[in-house]
């Protein structure tokens, strides 16, 4: 938990920064979003300072401010929605502290300390559903692509250090025209990997941005349904947990059609549902 308030601390200037660029048509809109953001520094200290039986109200306090500055004001930024994220994980509510991580890994792909505590959080969820495998020539490779892509995805500042990559593999070709050298072939051989690698990373990213909406599970415990209202059949034996992660495959009636890891499908209800 330390390093839950040492990162969420160290990311508040950060954006404070951002607040103070953001530059509305109207100056009241920008008095508000700065009041609103001192309001959320000083609960999320103030929790951090309180008493046990007052930590709670100082970090919802906080929470609310972070969400109305990215819900209503709509300034979208990473920081934001980690320091909520921090808030929501003081409260011990998984749910939505892993859908504010999530949004801020939209926004800060790579960052580490992100990472780590998105870790910590998806390591406290009541359910671990195993993905569902896919196995060619009895190699795993649902599990080995999941490995590869997350390992890209934790490649900080992946299109800048793609764009000197590519630049440097370029003059590197160059200067090799003019005269060959064996440490020019060894930058251009490096000048390669690396633009290669970092290109992967820069598509994984794009690629789950636009694969369509995922979703989180924000309440305690959910009923899964075999249809969108609570007439349809259970569609398994025990309730759903916060926390749990799936991918989007529709909404109708205030429900959301869902398909959890493994691949088995079920409907949930909206209210109980956040989506990044």
């Amino acid at each position: 938990m330390m390093r839950l308030v040492e990162t969420s601390m160290r990311l508040l200037a950060a954006t404070m920064l951002l607040i103070a660029l953001v530059a509305p048509a109207a100056a009241q809109p920008d008095s508000e979003a700065r009041l609103l953001f001192d309001e959320a520094t000083k609960a999320f200290k103030a929790g951090l300072a309180a008493a046990d039986d007052e930590k709670a109200a100082q970090f919802r306090t906080a929470a609310a401010a972070y969400e109305t500055l990215t819900d209503e004001k709509g300034i979208r930024n990473g920081a934001l929605y980690f320091n909520a994220a921090n808030c929501y994980m003081h409260l011990d509510e998984l749910g939505k502290a892993i859908l504010n991580y999530r949004r801020a890994e939209q926004l800060m792909p790579g960052n580490r300390e992100l990472q780590a505590n998105l870790d910590v959080a998806l390591a406290r969820r009541k359910d671990h559903i195993t993905p569902r495998e896919h196995v060619v020539l009895g190699l795993p490779v649902s599990s080995i692509g999941r490995d590869v892509r997350a390992w890209l995805v934790r490649l900080p500042a992946k299109l800048p250090v793609l764009v000197v990559a590519f630049t440097l593999a370029w003059v590197a070709l160059a200067a090799r025209l003019v005269k060959r050298h064996a440490l020019l072939n060894v930058v251009l051989a490096l000048a390669i990997i690396v633009s290669a690698v970092y290109a992967a990373a820069v598509a994984v990213h794009a690629s789950a941005l636009s694969a369509g909406s995922r979703g989180v599970l924000i309440v305690n415990e959910v009923t899964a349904r075999t249809g969108p209202s609570d007439m349809h059949a259970e569609s398994f034996e025990q309730p759903l947990h916060d926390g749990l992660e799936f991918r989007v495959l529709g909404r109708e009636s205030g429900w959301v059609k869902a398909r959890l890891p493994d691949g088995a499908t079920c409907w949930l209800p909206a209210d109980a549902v956040g989506t990044y």
